[in-house]
């Protein structure tokens, strides 16, 4: 029988937070509560977007150390640069893409 594992509330709770209070100061100059001026505001709100928009990762990142020990970000981290995969499974991304851009 599979061990059932705890719903990860943490990682909902961490990823709301950084990404609505990186969030917020933009929704309160669009409503008009806090004054800002345009020119600054369009300069910053992409950069302050991007940076909101990596709560999840960021959830993710405090579960696995919190669960999975010290070393787990770093590990899970370089599984993405393992390309150890084999010559087969290159060829459905270059005929898919190459396919596409035909």
């Amino acid at each position: 029988m599979k061990k059932q594992t705890p719903f990860p509330y943490e990682f909902f709770v961490v990823t709301f937070l950084w990404s609505w209070l990186i969030w917020l100061p933009q929704v309160l100059v669009g409503f008009g509560i806090f004054p800002l001026e345009g020119a600054f505001f369009q300069k910053i709100s992409i950069p302050i977007t991007i940076l909101a928009a990596f709560g999840p990762a960021v959830g993710a990142f405090y579960c696995l150390r919190k669960y999975e020990g010290k070393g787990a970000v770093a590990s899970y981290l370089r599984s993405f640069l393992d390309f150890r995969l084999g010559w087969r499974a290159w060829w459905a991304p270059i005929i898919i893409l190459g396919g596409s851009t035909y």
